[in-house]
């Protein structure tokens, strides 16, 4: 019976992270909240750009979860989870290049205020730097970093 468990555990974790992706992707995207109240219609806020939203926190919370075990975790578990995050790493690249041309093509608020305050670039910078840092501790097998490095590019 400890399937169930697991397998409860583990669906229930992942359609949460789904659905913070989802609703941070609708606020994103831009929803009607006029006085702050819900304006839109009953699925007004599901569209294509927050069901990314959602598929990239939950590919962003796996790859934090494979660095945990490789920091906390030795033997097949940490060899697992090494196996993982280029892998993972590689999905969140995408997912990030992706919703960066999404928010262009869109013409996203939130895009506007990017380009308007190019001292906000710092952040992309920081995570570029920490996803090189990623790449090399993993090449070199060292435990402790890639934890910290995708802390940083989240």
């Amino acid at each position: 019976m400890r399937w169930i468990w697991n397998a409860s555990f583990a669906g229930g974790s992942l359609v949460a992270a789904f659905m913070q992706g989802l609703m941070v992707g609708a606020l994103v995207e831009g929803l009607p909240l006029p006085d702050g109240r819900y304006a839109g219609g009953e699925f007004g806020w599901l569209s294509p750009f927050p069901v990314l939203c959602g598929i990239g926190l939950c590919t962003g919370y796996a790859l934090l979860g494979a660095c945990w075990l490789v920091r906390k975790c030795e033997g097949e578990a940490r060899d697992t989870a090494y196996r993982l995050i280029p892998y993972l790493s590689l999905g969140l690249l995408v997912f990030l290049v992706v919703v960066f041309a999404y928010a262009l093509a869109e013409n996203l608020a939130v895009m506007r205020r990017w380009l308007e305050r190019p001292y906000l670039s710092v952040f992309p910078i920081i995570g570029a730097l920490a996803a090189i840092l990623l790449a090399a501790s993993v090449r070199r097998r060292q435990d402790g970093p890639p934890f910290v490095m995708v802390a940083l590019i989240s």
